[in-house]
């Protein structure tokens, strides 16, 4: 009903990976019923979470379109009123043809749509979080979480994944998924199996008590420092159903569900301090399915290791230009989300888990391996020497040209030009957000400084001016010991990449354009190449101001004003 308080309960695995609420926004949330342990989610995760807009139209993002394709009203359609999408999705429901996104319109229908007063957070394009100055000791402000020196120990269920991978054969799985990350030459990165948990984690032990707590085993819990990665194989997706919500567990929400988890424990020294980590069995009864399994849980690890979601080869996913090989050779694992059609997934991606450049070089960034390191990851690379680096800042300019205040939420983007075709090249590119480690919301005495749980918004991300707008593209690996990268910028798509970029409720439209430029880089170089947009938006006069003695509004007619500096407040 209008007006009417909901809460909702839900794991902190998922409000660390990306399912989060504040005030300010309205969407439309379609949840699970709600599970034994009294917890929900968003059906398909962040496919069950529409933005709702100030006139009261659902937002359809490429998923929807796709999924409403059909639909005699909603198809081709990027929004559509509330009563539209209403009725379509119960039309989605009583059909017969058979898909993913049948099933996931299916359970749509027969799931609550609850339209609340929120808005999602999203934080990537680089690290996945960065320390700000509250929580965090000061010294650490500004610096991404990671773990502590590059050592990642997990412990694995007990009990077997599913009928066809028995534990041993299940905690090979889980190795090889590891190893896509730590095999990258310069990343300074192990991943050790220290041993069984203490159970066979299942919907036996995982139970809600009768005061509302949640019981489950003990060295599962984000307190269980000493266990710090657990790996659940949740043999019949009981676990999974009790995390994310009644039915989430079946094997119809494999597409979304198959794996699961994140960061729940974090130190004040910027170090990850523990993660939990969910494979539903329902999604591995067959050697066919093994490959969508994999490529979720290395994505889901490459997130526990502390990586944001990136966006390049966007091509692969729209099809324009048709992409070939390189484009798919350049595509990031960490990229947003996927299309309904991708089941199997390798009917979108050949190599679904084959890093990229842009992956490789975001995890080398994280965890660099270094002349101070180097003796603990005998074989590896110095990251500094192998590879090179682009960095700097994305400018608004004046009516001259002349730089002015950082720009955020630009994708700038650097890509190997072909010495022979003199051609970009698709395959070796890597991208940065401007702006992906300065603070991207610091609230405001009317919002409010806090979150919608309480946190101050000053503990995540930097205010330093000299991390406003800064993009930086280290780990760049040319095929030849010179080369020469071009440098172009381009704004973040709000369909296939909502959760890429420092901004939030979602991604904004860069001002202006950039030249192109083109940088001269080797092995071990490192390059300073600021980005200026020409005809950028420019500031309006007026009348000084502030939040002790502000300016009067007009009484009536049309008034205009300009924005001022970060955390100003009028």
């Amino acid at each position: 009903m209008p007006g009417q308080d909901l809460t909702i309960t839900q794991g902190i695995g998922l409000w660390s990976s990306g399912q989060r609420y504040r005030e300010g926004e309205k969407v439309l949330l379609f949840l699970y019923p709600v599970s034994k342990l009294g917890l929900t989610s968003c059906v398909g995760g962040t496919l069950g979470r529409s933005a709702v807009d100030r006139s009261g139209w659902v937002l359809l993002t490429a998923q929807h379109t796709a999924a409403f394709g059909r639909d005699s009203v909603l198809g081709g359609k990027s929004r559509a009123r509330f009563g539209d999408f209403a009725l379509a999705v119960r039309h989605a429901g009583e059909e017969e043809w058979a898909s993913t996104a049948r099933l996931f319109l299916l359970r749509l229908s027969l799931a609550a749509g609850i339209l609340v007063s929120v808005a999602v957070i999203a934080r990537a394009g680089g690290p996945k979080c960065i320390a700000g100055r509250s929580y965090f000791d000061p010294t650490m402000t500004g610096q991404p979480l990671t773990w502590p020196l590059g050592q990642i120990t997990y412990y694995t269920d007990q009990g077997d994944l599913s009928p066809i991978l028995r534990n041993a054969s299940a905690n090979s799985f889980v190795a090889g998924a590891f190893g896509v990350w730590t095999s990258v030459p310069t990343a300074a990165l192990a991943a050790t199996n220290a041993g069984s948990l203490a159970e066979d984690v299942s919907g036996v032990n995982v139970i809600v008590n009768g005061d509302g707590t949640i019981s489950m085993p003990t060295d599962t819990q984000s307190t269980a420092t000493g266990t710090p990665v657990g790996i659940v194989y949740d043999y019949d997706g009981s676990v999974t159903g009790a995390f994310l919500g009644s039915g989430a567990g079946g094997s119809s929400q494999c597409f979304f569900n198959a794996v699961f988890g994140g960061n729940d424990n974090y130190g004040s020294l910027a170090a990850y301090q523990h993660a939990l980590i969910v494979i539903n069995g329902q999604c591995a009864q067959q050697a066919s399915q093994l490959n969508d399994v994999e490529y979720r849980l290395v994505r889901v690890i490459g997130a526990v290791l502390g990586l944001g979601w990136s966006q390049l080869n966007l091509n692969v996913q729209t099809g324009s230009p048709y992409p070939g090989s390189d484009d798919y050779a350049g595509f990031p694992v960490m990229h947003f989300t996927d299309a309904w059609i991708c089941v199997l997934i390798t009917l979108c991606y050949p190599n679904p888990y084959q890093l990229s450049m842009d992956d490789m070089a975001a995890v080398a960034r994280l965890y660099p391996d270094t002349a101070q390191n180097q003796s603990s990851f005998p074989g590896k690379q110095i990251f500094s020497g192998a590879a090179a680096r682009i960095h700097g800042s994305v400018y608004f300019t004046d009516a001259h040209g002349n730089r002015k205040q950082p720009m955020q939420g630009v994708n700038v983007v650097a890509r190997w030009i072909d010495p022979v075709t003199r051609l970009p090249s698709r395959r070796y590119a890597a991208s940065s957000v401007s702006g992906f480690s300065f603070r991207g919301n610091g609230g405001n005495p009317i919002t409010g400084f806090d979150d919608s749980i309480g946190d101050d918004l000053a503990e995540w991300g930097s205010t330093e001016s000299s991390v406003e707008g800064f993009f930086d593209l280290a780990g760049l690996q040319p095929p030849s010991s010179g080369a020469q990268y071009q440098l172009t910028v381009e704004g973040i798509d709000p369909h296939w990449s909502a959760g890429v970029g420092p901004y939030s409720p979602g991604p904004v439209a860069p001002s202006g354009a950039a030249q192109l430029v083109t940088v001269t880089v080797s092995p071990g170089s490192d390059v300073q190449q600021d980005i200026l947009m020409m005809s950028s938006a420019q500031p309006l006069r007026q009348a000084a101001s502030s939040w002790t003695s502000p300016l009067p509004l007009p009484s009536g007619g049309d008034w205009a004003g300009s924005l001022a500096s970060y955390a100003d407040v009028d």
